[in-house]
């Protein structure tokens, strides 16, 4: 045991450099994968910590008769009924065209108290007793350019206004001026930070007591928190229908809908990050297994001589073991202080909105488990690889090693009569050699295969992505425009009655359709509902398998509802329509359009308007779409179509593709980690070889061949060894991109469709040649310096 604690600590004075730098990269890939777990760990929590620090709401109900609100607080499943009053005000100066913020101020203080508190991003919460204090979410904050401190005038409608808001009468309620005091985040704000929804803006109740009565109010919204969460919504809903039961306008809208939302688009991330952990692992595991194998094959010479003294093989191996084990117990250490010290770094994108306490957290779980991890992984491949390298260290313990095989593609250039530059880089790049000169060169080819591999997966997968943003066919907006219908507080006619017949005369126009937005209720759920009604020739959803729905029993249904209720195209099922249950029959499957909600392209259902008619509905709007006629200048069309109606929509991704762009630099920062992951497979095995083939060189160079041929070996060794990366990686990599698409696009909901971006692919050639030709000029450079004589004579 005492020539091992020798052998071990002669190793570290002499190699203490090579050491700390191995302790180095160990501590630089740990800390990268740990943090970036680590932040899917906590991103995937978040919401979730949100929803519970807001004391958020389990639903919203929407009623013309605030005085049953008492009833539905004595209901056993309630635990806290926050009211809305929303004052209506004309629009700010300042902002965004068609943009305006909902300011809401609830009565008795349970909304933004009891339920649905918000964080505290900027500045403070507002005194619930100043009726001249606002806070606004980030949206509004961003909008309107508002800081904290600054001031707000606030022109509002007279009560008695409100019937004629429709005509867009000037203001005649009070006007108030307000003073920010503080940007806030909402539950609802997470999701809704890059949408088209109205961002939100809150007074005081003591707002409301000041001028609640004179201003014209949109009172008819409550919020509703659940002493069971989401398993009493069910027993609430029965009893809140029974108590609002000749209100026309009473409707439910569960909160899950909404965070699902969030919760989707979080999941996404958290998977995005996961993948690339993985990425970043192996990318690392292969440098560092490198990195390692080179560190005991600088020990190699040593063993015949130490096996001639004695040591036995267990002996050796214990003592390469024990000279890395600094390296390795250091790395990992420092890897986890690193990724500690990395936490503010995450969450990213959409959940770092949802995080509701950003900074620095220590995952104990995720850190401890990770640096014992990489001591046991690391430890298990230094024993593993040092037992392998004294596996032939005399001729007591194994048989003498034989020749190698030759190469057969460089056999067949030998062969060719090829210049001898490129006969010796073709044997260096394909013939591992044999005893001291091995070089391994599969372990090398294999890594570059792989980063061009990945590198073509992700183009492709990236080019599919950019097609599927560009397409919106490909994810259910199936038409050229859309005419909105009136939001809050809008009253008169609807968007149908008072454009439909005018776009239906305008031959600019080929196809026009009514579609309604609402919800239906399936046991068990409430479905998000898009019913079309054609006005002119025929506009139909995107459909991915089966047909369009053409009477009123006939649905479609998104992908994600398929498979929530184990159902295919052809089979059946039942919801509560006005006059008994009705039967449903699925002919479909379609990419749920997002008109003007949020939704999501494989979570809904597509009916006839006739259909949807026949069902128990929650309250829903109308729009119009519009195909152009062919021909038709659709710039100068849908500029006139602004003037005569205002608002024209043109495009609106659903959340789930919006969630595939907030993660669009994971797929690119995934490229450049196995791009590294390929330049340094090429770089180790281009050092390694010219260090141990030294001799092979220097007889080269005997026998003729000059610095320049010697220069030019190696750079055909580098450009042969990426070319059968190419040749290999390419093709993997596009069938890897292919069926990583596929699995996005179906489990999304939207047209399967995988882009193959040739002029991209074949970009990858000159682009690797170069990158492989740089990184070759060092070794190329120290062999063209190799003097024969002193290596000959060393041998």
């Amino acid at each position: 045991m005492a020539a091992v604690w020798y052998r071990a600590r002669a190793e570290l004075r002499r190699r203490w450099k090579a050491t700390v730098g191995l302790a180095l990269l160990i501590a630089l890939v740990g800390a990268v994968v740990l943090t970036v777990v680590a932040g899917a760990r906590r991103s995937a929590s978040g919401f979730d910590r949100f929803l519970d620090m807001s004391l958020a709401a389990d639903a919203t109900i929407f009623y013309s008769d605030p005085a049953r609100l008492a009833q539905v607080e004595r209901l056993p499943q309630v635990e806290v009924v926050g009211r809305i009053v929303a004052p209506l005000f004309a629009p700010l100066p300042s902002g965004p065209e068609g943009r305006q913020f909902l300011i809401v101020a609830g009565p008795g203080g349970r909304f933004l108290g009891d339920v649905d508190r918000v964080r505290v991003v900027r500045g403070r919460a507002p005194d619930p007793d100043r009726p001249d204090e606002l806070t606004v979410n980030e949206q509004v904050a961003a909008d309107h350019r508002l800081a904290v401190g600054q001031q707000v005038t606030l022109r509002s409608f007279a009560s008695e206004q409100f019937e004629a808001l429709g005509a867009n009468p000037e203001p005649a309620g009070p006007s108030v001026t307000a003073r920010v005091v503080g940007v806030v985040r909402a539950p609802s704000d997470v999701a809704d930070l890059t949408s088209e929804d109205l961002p939100a803006a809150y007074l005081t109740p003591a707002f409301y007591r000041a001028y609640g009565e004179a201003m014209a109010t949109f009172d008819g919204v409550s919020r509703i928190r659940l002493r069971d969460g989401q398993a009493d919504l069910a027993a609430f809903s029965e009893a809140a229908n029974r108590i609002f039961a000749d209100d026309t306008e009473f409707a439910i809208q569960p909160a899950s809908a909404e965070v699902a939302r969030v919760q989707d688009a979080i999941d996404v991330v958290v998977i995005g990050l996961l993948l690339f952990a993985a990425a970043a692992g192996l990318a690392g595991l292969v440098a560092v297994g490198q990195a390692l194998g080179r560190w005991l094959s600088n020990a190699q010479p040593d063993e015949p001589t130490l096996a001639g003294l004695g040591m036995s093989r267990a002996e050796r191996t214990a003592a390469a073991g024990l000279a890395l084990a600094p390296a390795v117990l250091g790395g990992a250490l420092l890897a986890g202080v690193g990724a500690a010290l990395a936490s503010p770094l995450m969450p990213i994108s959409i959940a770092r909105q949802a995080e509701p306490d950003p900074g620095f957290s220590l995952d104990s779980r995720v850190l401890g488990l990770g640096v014992v991890a990489l001591v046991l992984v690391l430890g298990a491949f230094t024993i593993a690889a040092a037992w392998h390298r004294t596996r032939m260290t005399s001729s007591s313990e194994a048989p003498a090693p034989g020749p190698s095989r030759p190469s057969a593609v460089a056999s067949a250039i030998a062969a060719a009569g090829l210049p001898p530059a490129l006969t010796a880089g073709a044997r260096m790049a394909f013939e591992p050699g044999r005893g001291r000169t091995a070089v391994p060169v599969r372990a090398g080819l294999a890594g570059v295969i792989l980063g061009i591999a990945s590198l073509a997966a992700v183009t492709v997968f990236v080019a599919s992505q950019t097609a599927l943003v560009g397409t919106p066919a490909h994810y259910g907006w199936n038409w050229d425009a859309s005419v909105p219908g009136q939001g809050l507080g809008g009253g008169g006619p609807s968007v149908v009655d008072r454009h439909g017949a005018d776009l239906a005369a305008d031959p600019a126009v080929a196809d026009l359709a009514a579609v309604s937005v609402s919800h239906i209720e399936i046991p068990g759920a409430y479905l998000h509902v898009v019913a079309f009604s054609d006005l002119k020739g025929s506009i139909e959803p995107t459909i991915l398998e089966g047909r369009s729905p053409q009477g009123a029993d006939e649905v479609v249904l998104g992908t994600a509802t398929l498979r929530r209720f184990g159902r295919s195209v052809g089979a059946s099922m039942e919801s509560p329509g006005a006059n008994g249950p009705i039967t449903l029959r699925i002919v479909g499957r379609a990419a749920i359009p997002s008109l003007n909600t949020d939704a999501v392209a494989d979570d809904g259902v597509v009916m006839t308007g006739e259909g949807a008619e026949g069902l128990a509905t929650t309250q829903s709007h109308s729009e119009l779409l519009v195909n152009w006629a062919r021909g038709t200048d659709e710039e100068a069309a849908r500029g006139a179509l602004e003037e005569r109606v205002g608002t024209v929509v043109t495009d609106k991704p659903p959340s789930d593709v919006v969630n595939l762009e907030r993660i669009r630099a994971i797929p690119r920062a995934l490229a450049v980690f196995f791009a590294l992951l390929g330049v340094l497979a090429v770089g180790h095995t281009l050092v390694t070889a010219v260090r141990r083939r030294g001799r092979d060189l220097a007889v080269l160079k005997a026998l003729g061949l000059g610095p320049g041929q010697v220069w030019a070996a190696v750079a055909w060794q580098a450009s042969l060894v990426v070319i059968a990366g190419l040749a290999l990686g390419v093709p993997i990599g596009v069938a890897a991109g292919r069926w990583a698409w596929t699995l996005v696009a179906d489990g999304v909901g939207v047209v399967n469709r995988p882009e193959v971006p040739l002029v991209g692919l074949a970009a990858l050639l000159p682009a690797a040649l170069l990158i492989a030709n740089v990184v070759a000029a060092f070794p190329a450079w120290a062999a063209a310096r190799t003097r024969p004589a002193l290596v000959l004579r060393a041998e």
